[in-house]
């Protein structure tokens, strides 16, 4: 049905007829950035970089090792001569199975472990005679290390020390030599 008269058209709603809202316009914007939130910015990246770093660091250190246990091989003690040590074993000295032959850096790498009913002092006068008058001799509150560096490089460390939990109380032995996989040019 049509209006008759332009009297009678519907009229057009005012503002006052609609609800006004709970909240202005504009109450819902963004707050202005302050300095303690630039403060926690710089703090969450400074995290993230810190993390990322120790992630990549534990990433190097992995493959380290594993290069290191891929080139290390276990052997007992007994399979080293004097000649493969660098420096005499010591007499009577009974041989560990804790040995190992490995390739580090392009040097090789020998480990010797040894026991001995005999003393610490006397163990330690018998390497420092045999190593000569160039050794250097270090003492800890962990045991005595002789090294012995040669011209060609080489270097032979004697380390010696009482354990008595693990041996019953005998004085142990460990040799170190290292030494060039190729002759220097």
């Amino acid at each position: 049905m049509l209006p008759d008269s332009p009297g009678d058209q519907p009229q057009a709603a005012s503002p006052q007829d609609y609800p006004q809202p709970l909240y202005p316009p504009g109450s819902f914007s963004a707050p202005a950035p302050n300095s303690n939130s630039k403060v926690l910015k710089a703090v969450l990246i400074t995290v993230a970089i810190f993390v990322g770093l120790g992630i990549i660091g534990v990433g190097v250190i992995g493959v380290g090792m594993w290069y290191v246990a891929k080139s290390v091989h276990i052997v007992p003690s007994a399979s080293f001569t004097e000649s493969d040590l660098g420096i005499a074993i010591y007499p009577g000295a009974e041989p560990s199975l804790r040995g190992s032959r490995g390739k580090i850096a392009g040097k090789i790498v020998l480990n010797a472990s040894y026991y001995t009913p005999d003393s610490a002092d006397k163990v330690i006068a018998f390497y420092k005679e045999k190593a000569g008058p160039t050794a250097t001799l270090f003492t800890t509150s962990h045991g005595t290390a002789i090294r012995l560096i040669r011209a060609t490089g080489d270097t032979t460390t004697v380390n010696v020390m009482r354990v008595p939990d693990e041996s019953g109380g005998k004085t142990y032995i460990r040799i170190t030599h290292v030494t060039e996989t190729a002759a220097p040019h």
